[in-house]
């Protein structure tokens, strides 16, 4: 299980605790997604919650769930120094798009890169 194994160098560990609203709920994909300053996407990672451990057809109503992910971030060159948003986009019901059928974008915090030394 992912909670369970030790985090590797250079690995970011983000936790997500879901909180089912009905039994069997439409939520089917979760984004983390990253925008610069000005707004602009920079990065989107895509997956089942809990990495499909846990199907999502299995949880019951007021069920809290536990969802890590690790991630390898950043890639070099990927990120210019500044100052980053973080958030995350869930996709509900059937037909998905690869950006979701839902685009509401909850913000969950901003992240400041340096320039490397």
């Amino acid at each position: 299980e992912a909670s369970r194994r030790p985090k590797l160098p250079g690995e970011w560990r983000i936790e997500f605790f879901w909180r089912a609203d009905r039994d069997s709920p439409s939520m089917r994909i979760r984004d983390l997604v990253f925008l610069n300053a000005g707004g602009k996407e920079v990065r989107r990672i895509s997956g089942e919650p809990t990495q499909g451990v846990y199907s999502v057809e299995a949880w019951r109503s007021g069920e809290v769930v536990r969802d890590v992910l690790y991630i390898g971030f950043p890639y070099p060159g990927e990120f210019e120094p500044g100052a980053y948003q973080i958030g995350v986009v869930v996709s509900g019901d059937a037909p998905f798009t690869p950006e979701g059928s839902s685009e509401a974008l909850l913000l969950l915090d901003t992240l400041k890169f340096r320039e490397a030394k």
